[in-house]
């Protein structure tokens, strides 16, 4: 079994005051493009450590989140 490992994406709707792009679209295609790596070479992509910044979360950040999954037809 082939395996990819992200950890710590801190998914949230408010951006670090450091970044000055779209921070939630700029991590989810991130994971987008993982996903597709993953895809691309049969592998299962494991997820560690902090998947959202705060365990109180939008439900439109989950949303994205697992639209980006689930369009990946992924093994997570």
């Amino acid at each position: 079994m082939r395996g990819v490992f992200i950890t710590d994406t801190h998914l949230t709707k408010q951006a670090p005051s450091s970044r000055i792009d779209d921070y939630l679209t700029t991590i989810l295609d991130k994971i987008d493009w993982v996903c597709k790596f993953c895809k691309e070479k049969d592998a299962h992509l494991f997820i560690g450590g902090d998947i959202f910044n705060s365990p109180i979360l939008s439900a439109g950040v989950a949303h994205r989140f697992i639209e980006v999954l689930e369009s990946n037809d992924l093994k997570v």
